[in-house]
């Protein structure tokens, strides 16, 4: 198998130089669907890095915000009320884009905050803790204009929970629209 790949390196080296680069900037405005709430809004910045004719490597930061389906709470048996819940999340992602003519598949990872805040009877707790993230994503990308999905899982990585949303993993499926300005070709 090495051997065929060193055949392969040293008998077409034009090729694979020859290849373009591109480095991109986008903006991205996303609607998601968490698995235990409402429909929420985020919007991202991604740096793209182009390493080959084919892939990239990407940076992305941003905010998404959901509103949890209220939780009835009780003390001893006894409805006290119900708590209002707003989750907040806010990844710091790298992942690897890779393209088939205009469709794309992009995996990422990466760490950030996982927060929000509880109506606790018009007293807000607002809490936050750190947060493994990994996304799974595709889409088609046109020109400057980016259409994808992905589906995106935050875990907890501290023995201490936020709220009700550190219980369990946090996973959404989103859905967004990204404009991307050509930085450079390379």
């Amino acid at each position: 198998m090495a051997t065929c790949i060193a055949v392969f390196l040293v008998s077409k080296p034009n090729q694979l130089f020859a290849q373009r680069k591109i480095n991109q900037l986008g903006i991205i405005a996303e609607a998601g669907f968490p698995k235990n709430g409402n429909m929420g809004l985020g919007g991202f910045i991604k740096g793209a890095y182009g390493i080959s004719k084919s892939g990239q490597v990407t940076f992305q930061t941003g905010v998404s915000i959901y509103k949890i389906e209220p939780r009835l709470v009780f003390e001893n048996t006894i409805f006290i009320g119900s708590q209002k819940t707003q989750v907040r999340l806010i990844p710091v992602l790298v992942g690897y884009k890779h393209y088939f003519n205009h469709f794309y598949i992009e995996p990422q990872a990466g760490y950030g905050e996982l927060g929000g805040k509880i109506d606790e009877g018009g007293d807000w707790i607002r809490s936050s803790v750190g947060a493994f993230y990994w996304v799974a994503g595709a889409g088609y990308q046109f020109n400057k204009v980016d259409v994808g999905v992905r589906y995106q899982s935050a875990h907890v990585t501290s023995k201490y929970k936020a709220g009700i949303w550190g219980n369990e993993p946090v996973s959404l499926i989103g859905i967004h629209l990204g404009y991307f300005f050509t930085l450079n070709k390379k």
